[in-house]
């Protein structure tokens, strides 16, 4: 599992589509931080199953592509990466971005 802090709303959506759970009370050592998110952050460890970050993407798109100026920033052990979100951004696309950010692996 991976343990991530990201936007309440993503937080309660992938425990509701069975990708993460609500860890113990202990620190997050990534960050999904999305500008533009109007919740809080929260901690979640996700699941490692092979649809878990494009399920995750499709969510982020879902929940907002459609807003203008959202930034999708990931911060892992291999350091950050960025992108902005439109209704146009491929989910394939944001997958990969959220992978290459918390295990480094593009495969």
């Amino acid at each position: 599992m991976i343990r991530v802090e990201l936007p309440q709303e993503l937080a309660d959506d992938l425990v509701a589509e069975e990708l993460a759970i609500r860890p113990g009370p202990r620190g997050s050592i990534a960050q999904i931080l999305i500008v533009g998110a109007t919740s809080t952050a929260t901690a979640i460890s996700l699941l490692q199953a092979p649809d878990t970050f494009v399920k995750l993407a499709g969510l982020i798109k879902k929940r907002f592509g459609k807003q203008q100026g959202v930034t999708l920033t990931v911060k892992g052990n291999r350091g950050s990466v960025s992108l902005d979100v439109t209704n146009e951004t491929d989910v394939e696309t944001l997958a990969k971005l959220i992978k290459e950010g918390l295990v480094g692996d593009l495969d």
